[in-house]
């Protein structure tokens, strides 16, 4: 039978009423439906039913109503916002009407030091929730914002824009969990020459963030390779002489990264755990790729597009426009995922992998080009593995490198199935014409259109 639980009358408590159960005034009781009367007035066997359910007391205290605090210019509880987010309690909402907002921490008067702040810079634990026009995009924008994120606060339907040339990060995060949802970070920049370590916008340490439908558009370091600039750092939470802090594990679920650059260490630097699903990377440029992976301990990129991004030489390791695997990494499975039209001036045109023994499955790779080797993907070293993958129209070649294949993976042009693209192939074309294995163009004939593809395929297999 499931327990009634009936609060003592307001005359029953001792001590001011806030809306809310504050302990030693509060009490409350469980009484079983049809099993035991009702409560007494007051003053009759008081021990008999105060918190005679001590559990309910403590439930009641977490549940609280939460405050809606609303900002706009006018007609509002505040016209400025970080008025309003300093006066807010954990659980709190914070409705921003539309426009432009600014919203720093130290408030200019630099009395915030992101290496060791103070109470006062944090965000608390609270829901800022923007406004939105009728496609969903946010009307509210909130620019000029250093904030440091230790609490699970949400950002919800809000246009990020900043400029941070002066040594500043965006968005801090330090073993804390905030949620990202309909947000739109855009035109947010990060450049630094001092600091030993690569410098970035969202700097995550033991965090584990989660960013759902978010758009990144004009992001990330400026395009100078000694600035040592990126996006996304994920890494452990920063501990002393070296020991090793909480791991971070971030959420991307229908994020789009477009127009992004990165001066060292790729768009995203990898380096503890991570999850990106059916995000789009597109256009984005970098000295070393999107992703940098290294030290890691999981990464995992499922149903992800990854379309005409750059990598143009910088310091190394570089190669591979969309991922670089670095020999240090770890448990990295690549899967569903569609690389087209990447480019890399040096080695990979979509995937360079020096070790760590990634995964791909049922990915393919279609017009990726290298300029020096595997247009596709370069692997320097064994352990990589292939399964059910498609290959087509990648130049100079499709793989460069050692790799292993547990399903069938299918590299266009080569009928004979022999590793590589050449006069036997054409030959087998000609001796099997009408035969359906051998439409390497998919268009439901045999015919000279599939002598061309080989044609196109020209060259040596892996």
């Amino acid at each position: 039978m499931r327990p009634q639980f009936t609060v003592l009358p307001q005359e029953c408590r001792r001590g001011p009423d806030k809306g809310g159960f504050s302990l030693p005034w509060a009490h409350a009781s469980a009484v079983m439906e049809d099993s035991r009367p009702s409560p007494p007035p007051c003053g009759r066997e008081p021990m008999k039913f105060m918190c005679t359910f001590t559990a309910t007391c403590l439930a009641l205290l977490g549940t609280a109503t939460a405050d809606t605090i609303t900002v706009c210019e006018s007609g509002c509880d505040y016209d400025d916002l970080l008025p309003a987010v300093q006066a807010a309690q954990a659980g709190d909402v914070i409705e921003i009407g539309p426009g432009v907002w600014k919203f720093n921490v130290d408030n200019g008067d630099g009395g915030c030091d992101f290496e060791k702040p103070s109470d006062d810079c944090n965000i608390p634990a609270v829901t800022l929730r923007g406004s939105v026009v009728t496609d969903g995009k946010p009307t509210t924008k909130i620019y000029k914002c250093l904030l440091r994120v230790v609490e699970d606060t949400i950002f919800e339907n809000i246009q990020f824009g900043v400029s941070f040339t002066d040594n500043f990060n965006g968005f801090y995060m330090e073993e804390a969990s905030p949620t990202f949802t309909n947000c739109v970070f855009y035109n947010c920049n990060r450049a630094t020459s001092d600091f030993e370590t690569p410098a970035s916008i969202f700097p995550i340490f033991g965090s584990s963030p989660k960013f759902d439908n978010c758009d990144f558009t004009a992001m990330g370091g400026l395009t100078d390779e000694n600035v040592r600039a990126t996006l996304f750092r994920i890494s452990e939470s920063l501990q002393g002489m070296g020991n090793p802090g909480q791991p971070s594990n971030p959420v991307f679920t229908n994020c789009n990264f477009r127009d992004c650059g990165a001066s060292f260490s790729g768009l995203i630097l990898c380096q503890s755990r991570g999850t990106f699903v059916d995000c789009t990377f597109e256009d984005n440029s970098s000295t070393s790729s999107i992703f940098y992976v290294r030290a890691n301990e999981q990464l995992l990129i499922k149903g992800c597009s990854f379309i005409g991004n750059i990598t143009d030489p910088g310091p190394p390791p570089n190669g591979g426009a969309a991922i670089y695997i670095s020999s240090s990494a770890n448990d990295v499975r690549i899967e569903s995922c569609q690389f087209t039209k990447n480019f890399s001036t040096t080695r990979g045109g979509a995937v360079c992998s020096t070790g760590g023994s990634p995964e791909l499955i049922d990915c393919v790779f279609t017009g990726n080009v290298a300029g020096a080797s595997g247009g596709a993907i370069y692997c320097s070293a064994t352990g990589l593995t292939l399964a059910n993958c498609q290959f087509s129209s990648n130049f100079p070649d499709a793989i460069t490198g050692p790799f292993a294949t547990t399903n069938p993976s299918h590299l266009a042009g080569d009928v004979n199935n022999d590793g590589t693209v050449d006069q036997l192939d054409v030959e087998a074309l000609q001796n099997q014409l009408g035969s359906c294995q051998n439409d390497t163009n998919g268009d439901g004939t045999v015919d000279v259109l599939d002598l061309m593809k080989v044609i196109h395929n020209w060259g040596a297999c892996p």
